[in-house]
């Protein structure tokens, strides 16, 4: 369902007029409002900062700006934005997210919504489960590049960046900032630390 949305994206007349999910609103956006909650915590928003420069730089490695790795995106893809009807077809909603960015990042973010702040063995695994059928079924429609495949990996941290500043601009309107503290910190710091021991591959 999701390739056959990439595909029929690009046979759409342009311009699209939404904004680029590119490095820039995924991750740049993002950082200063981290940086405002961690000024007490410089070596670990370095942590962060050391992350998501890595991402920036593999991503404009890995990946070009162009049809058909670079096109309109549903850019929250997770498995709460899609329902069955009373015959058991999906259908895909909640395009608020949407604009032009990589599909390989807009998987990414699927790779990253199963419970996404679980780091043990086990839910590894399950995620890389859940993605080799995920890309089983893309590929029936679009066969990912090994690139493109590389770049799905990224896709976690670059997800996690962008939450984390996301809910500290927005959320923080809504509810007040009771809840960003110390605790908050230490719970994504923890998902950082552990992704920052392991190889960017």
């Amino acid at each position: 369902m999701v390739g056959r949305m990439h595909q029929a994206a690009d046979q759409m007349h342009e311009p699209y007029r939404r904004s680029h999910l590119d490095m820039h609103h995924l991750v740049d956006d993002n950082l200063p409002a981290i940086a405002s909650l961690m000024a007490h915590r410089g070596a670990d928003f370095s942590l962060i900062g050391r992350i998501a420069d890595e991402c920036k730089s593999r991503i404009s490695q890995l990946l070009p700006k162009s049809k058909p790795e670079y096109g309109i995106c549903h850019g929250d893809l997770h498995g709460g934005d899609v329902c069955y009807d009373e015959n058991h077809k999906p259908a895909l909603f909640d395009f608020d997210s949407s604009g032009c960015g990589w599909r390989a990042l807009d998987i990414g973010v699927f790779l990253a919504s199963d419970d996404w702040m679980d780091i043990t063995r086990e839910a590894e695994e399950r995620r890389r489960r859940r993605l080799a059928s995920f890309v089983e079924g893309y590929s029936g429609v679009r066969t990912l590049t090994e690139h493109e495949l590389s770049a799905v990996q990224l896709g976690p941290p670059i997800r996690h960046i962008y939450l984390m500043g996301f809910v500290l601009r927005y959320t923080a309107t809504w509810e007040g900032e009771h809840w960003a503290n110390d605790h908050f910190i230490d719970w994504h710091m923890t998902w950082f630390s552990h992704w920052a021991e392991r190889p960017l591959t």
